[in-house]
């Protein structure tokens, strides 16, 4: 008799363990898909903030670029004297080049790249690729700009170009979620004069940039036109 209850006893406390023990186990697995969502949503927050945060460093980018182009990087002028020993048979005996207007601005070395080629009437893509800082609440995002240039042509005449920008940051990871493209036209204008008491011809040649259009990529954090 006294056998039995302890037989009893002992099976009653088995099963109490293994209940325990399973409703432990079935806690852990709950907590650790809790603990899991929890850290999937932080880091999709993180990851969100960065993107939205990268896109308004990009966008802050590519206006002050068209603001540039617009403003005082909108002209580039060169002059080349060419000095003749008879200006009718034209045997060239000087030659000098000077720049009349210039591109100022933060975007004035990039500008005046780009616009070499053209500028010179030289054939052929030009191409560049630049790290630039945006000052972002008292510290400076680095940001990628990338240039293509090509001529236009009416004929063989060359008539101006078409420039391609494209900037992004490090945090676009080539997803295309944080990169901004800006096309623009520019204008090549030459003239020339001829001075024949100095046996001298004066050649202008001038590239003017019209307006600029930036296309934003449409994504989940931000809205865009792209």
């Amino acid at each position: 008799m006294k056998n039995g209850v302890l037989k009893k006893i002992r099976s009653s406390q088995g099963a109490t363990m293994l209940m325990a023990l399973l409703l432990m186990l079935v806690g852990l697995m709950v907590s650790a898909v809790v603990i899991s969502a929890a850290v999937s949503t932080v880091a999709g927050i993180r990851t969100g903030e960065e993107q939205q945060q990268a896109y308004l460093t990009v966008e802050s980018a590519a206006q002050l670029f068209r603001d540039t182009l617009e403003g005082s990087g909108r002209k580039y002028e060169i002059l080349t004297d060419k000095k003749y020993s008879d200006l009718t048979l034209l045997y060239e005996v000087s030659s000098s080049e000077s720049v009349t207007t210039a591109p100022t601005g933060p975007f004035a070395a990039v500008l005046k790249d780009a616009m070499y080629n053209v500028i010179h009437q030289l054939p052929g893509t030009f191409s560049g690729t630049y790290e630039i800082t945006v000052s972002d609440e008292d510290a400076y995002v680095p940001v990628t700009l990338e240039i293509t240039v090509e001529p236009r042509y009416q004929g063989t005449e060359m008539i101006g170009c078409t420039m391609e920008a494209e900037f992004y940051t490090a945090a676009d990871s080539g997803k295309g979620l944080c990169r901004m493209k800006l096309t623009a036209d520019a204008e090549l204008n030459v003239r020339s004069g001829d001075y024949q008491t100095e046996n001298l011809r004066r050649i202008w040649r001038t590239v003017t940039w019209g307006s600029a259009m930036i296309e934003t990529p449409k994504t989940a954090v931000m809205g865009g036109n792209g």
